[in-house]
């Protein structure tokens, strides 16, 4: 749903099913933005997020953490793993889209 949203606003979304896949496509698209679910099967999205941040063609790319859990623990857990921003669900569309367009610029 949050893809279909964003696609109609003019984003281009490419989705990953697992951490691995979403590695690959960093290092292959090299996105101006990832939105980055913390809880991707495989490696999670604060592995995935570390794996992106010292990998040299990644590193630069914002990277925002989704997750459900809205605990000040799991936000910090984000910045501590590489995350730009956080965004807890459920997803205040406006909010998310706001963050968006401060880091794609």
């Amino acid at each position: 749903m949050l893809a279909w949203r964003l696609e109609r606003a003019g984003f281009a979304v490419v989705c990953a099913k697992d951490g691995q896949e979403a590695i690959d496509l960093a290092i292959q698209i090299n996105p101006v933005v990832i939105l980055m679910d913390v809880g991707l099967p495989g490696f999670d999205g604060w592995q995935v997020t570390r794996i992106l941040k010292v990998t040299e063609n990644t590193k630069h790319i914002p990277v925002i953490a989704l997750t459900a859990n809205a605990l000040a623990v799991d936000r910090d857990r984000s910045f501590v793993a590489g995350c730009d921003e956080y965004q807890p669900k459920p997803i205040n569309y406006g909010r998310l889209v706001e963050k968006l367009n401060a880091l794609s610029f």
